[in-house]
């Protein structure tokens, strides 16, 4: 048998005479250990009995990372398979976080707030050869540009789909990231050596999800007043562009 004491404070911190006093409130029942855990506002307190006496049975309990910390009354026998079930619980929550994170980097990655687009643009070239590796090569041409931040964004999960639809659809072992500049138009391609496709077919939302990406990127363009280009045949590659007016303006 045992016994359990908690303390939680929505302000402030734990005092340890406080939770110790709990825990003393138990000891007439014969403990045979005692131990108290204060992080802050939480304190946690367990008061184990002679009457068991099993060796590994200390609380609180913590896992491998230290970042839970619980106390259970009673003995738990079936510890073993429990530990299993948790631990599983803990990398699943680890690799979920691990992918949200990444995804959340890839979406609006910092650099883009920090740096501006070109950097960014660089950043997304490395991160996608190293993730799924693939040799991306990007040329940003010699623009001196003050890109407008929501543009940035726009132009940014553009790319980053057709990037997509390259690793998804396109079995290519490299692609390419360029940007040119003619007059007040910007235009940036994103071109690969896969198997190629149907542009007519594709860019008619008929044939897969990467139709139906395409499409929604040429109707997002369209309302800035850009236009989507796909030249593309089965077994010769793709070759896309995003050719988008902008304002007149110069950047560092």
């Amino acid at each position: 048998m045992c016994g359990i004491a908690g303390i939680f404070l929505r302000r402030g911190a734990v005092d340890q005479t406080c939770l110790d006093g709990l825990i003393q409130r138990l000891s007439h029942r014969g403990p045979d250990r005692i131990k108290t855990h204060v992080d802050g506002s939480l304190g946690l307190g367990h008061v184990r009995l002679s009457i068991i006496d099993l060796t590994g049975g200390d609380q609180p309990l913590f896992a491998d990372d230290g970042r839970l910390v619980l106390v259970a009354n009673g003995e738990i026998y079936n510890y073993v398979e429990l530990r299993r079930e948790l631990d599983d619980i803990r990398h699943l929550l680890e690799e979920t976080i691990r992918c949200s994170r990444s995804l959340t980097a890839e979406l609006s990655p910092p650099i883009l707030h920090e740096l501006g687009f070109i950097p960014a643009l660089r950043w997304l070239a490395k991160h996608f050869s190293r993730t799924y590796d693939m040799a991306i090569s990007f040329d940003e041409g010699e623009i001196a540009y003050a890109w407008p931040y929501d543009m940035s964004i726009l132009l940014f999960g553009m790319i980053r789909e057709l990037l997509f639809n390259v690793v998804k659809h396109a079995r290519a072992s490299q692609a390419a990231l360029r940007i040119t500049w003619d007059g007040g138009t910007v235009r940036l391609y994103v071109e690969d050596n896969g198997i190629g496709f149907d542009a007519e077919t594709v860019m008619a939302g008929e044939q897969d999800q990467a139709g139906i990406g395409l499409f929604s990127i040429r109707e997002r363009l369209q309302h800035f007043g850009g236009t989507l280009t796909i030249v593309s045949s089965p077994g010769a590659g793709a070759s896309t562009c995003l050719s988008l007016p902008l304002p007149e303006s110069s950047g560092d």
